[in-house]
């Protein structure tokens, strides 16, 4: 088997073939000749054939010696290739970037990233995949996702790494002279009124509903959805009210008639995560790919 043989050898043979001299080839190898001279009695052990004999103009290669030689030189240069550092030309990169993450994330980013794509990468493309568990660990240590994306994730495991991409502040959306617009005491009306809530992923408390309950408080939740399109149909001919980011209540309110209003009380703002795995930490097309996404 090749792991039982001395491939450090291999250089010593290519250098004894080049210049058909032991002694400029140990000068070469910066080697003592007595070693040369050992390191070549190994390779004839290794191959059972002298590899090198002498003739009337010095030394020349066994018929074996020369077969040997020009598959170490080949050899050789594949090892080299193993260790030449990946091309660092995004351009050139022909792949396809699996991102997990929330469709709001997606809506926001999709323009940007196919943009951006089209001038400095024009061979990758994109699959974008929902978001099927709080923290994705399984198909980001698989390799299955490259990248994961989501405003949730919190207390990651070991392997995963993580940076903000984006941060948003909570508003309240609501049609259009909403009872809650004009009221004197909004937080009383914010509790009295039907909640819409986009429960991305169920069961994970929402900052306006962790704010509420530093206070002993609820809200009533009328409907929940997983859908970022259901909202604004929902909105727009009920007393419903939504909590949620900014930017996506913009985008409600410039396809919908609808209103936004802010929080009752002081609510953190919203951050957007992205996570990936150590083993593509380095990856430079990876490397690419959250550059772009932390830019958005």
């Amino acid at each position: 088997m090749i792991l039982s043989k001395n491939l450090n050898l291999l250089p010593t043979l290519v250098a004894i073939a080049d210049e058909l001299n032991l002694s400029r080839a140990a000068e070469k190898l910066r080697l003592t000749q007595p070693a040369l001279s050992h390191a070549l009695n190994k390779l004839r052990s290794e191959f059972d054939d002298p590899l090198l004999v002498r003739s009337s103009h010095g030394f020349v290669l066994t018929d074996m010696g020369a077969a040997v030689v020009e598959r170490a030189r080949v050899a050789l240069q594949k090892i080299e290739e193993v260790y030449t550092p990946q091309k660092k030309d995004i351009a050139s990169i022909q792949r396809t970037f699996v991102i997990a993450s929330t469709t709001y994330f997606e809506q926001r980013i999709i323009r940007k990233l196919l943009r951006v794509a089209e001038k400095q990468a024009p061979h990758v493309s994109f699959d974008f995949r929902p978001l099927v568990a709080q923290t994705p660990r399984t198909e980001l240590e698989s390799g299955e996702y490259d990248i994961a994306v989501a405003a949730y994730f919190k207390d990651l495991p070991d392997g995963l790494r993580t940076k903000i991409v984006a941060s948003d502040t909570q508003v309240c959306v609501a049609r259009r002279n909403h009872p809650y617009g004009t009221s004197r005491n909004r937080l009383k009306a914010y509790l009295a009124s039907p909640h819409l809530v986009i429960a991305v992923p169920p069961g994970v408390p929402q900052n306006i509903d962790v704010a509420l309950g530093q206070r002993k408080l609820s809200r009533r939740w009328a409907v929940a959805t997983s859908n970022f399109m259901t909202p604004p149909l929902a909105l727009e001919g009920s007393d419903l009210i939504l909590t949620c980011p900014s930017g996506l209540a913009e985008t409600y309110c410039s396809k919908n008639d609808l209103e936004i209003y802010p929080t009752p009380l002081p609510v953190p703002d919203i951050e957007v995560r992205m996570i990936w795995h150590e083993r593509s930490h380095n990856d430079f097309s990876c490397q690419w790919l959250r550059g772009v996404l932390a830019s958005s």
